[in-house]
């Protein structure tokens, strides 16, 4: 048997928004007051900004706050096996 289940993420594209505008890290950290690896965490979706953060990196990537996180329909498969 297979369940699909829907579900809604928040698609991240800081890092790829970063990159685009050729900051690093490190400049983008210390620009919005955070150390490099809360910075990464963010980027690799392990926790979500406060309003706060997610408007000073927008403010300094200059971009609107959806370039950075859209919600996103996935799909996500479960397997079971009957007995």
């Amino acid at each position: 048997m297979v369940d699909i289940k829907e579900h809604y993420i928040f698609k991240n594209d800081i890092q790829a928004v970063r990159r685009e505008k050729g900051i690093s890290q490190n400049q983008l950290a210390r620009a919005i007051g955070i150390r490099r690896d809360e910075l990464s965490i963010l980027e690799n979706g392990h926790r979500l900004p406060t309003s706060i953060t997610l408007n000073k990196i927008k403010d300094v990537l200059g971009c609107l706050i959806s370039d950075l996180y859209s919600l996103e329909l996935q799909k996500i498969i479960f397997h079971s096996k009957d007995k």
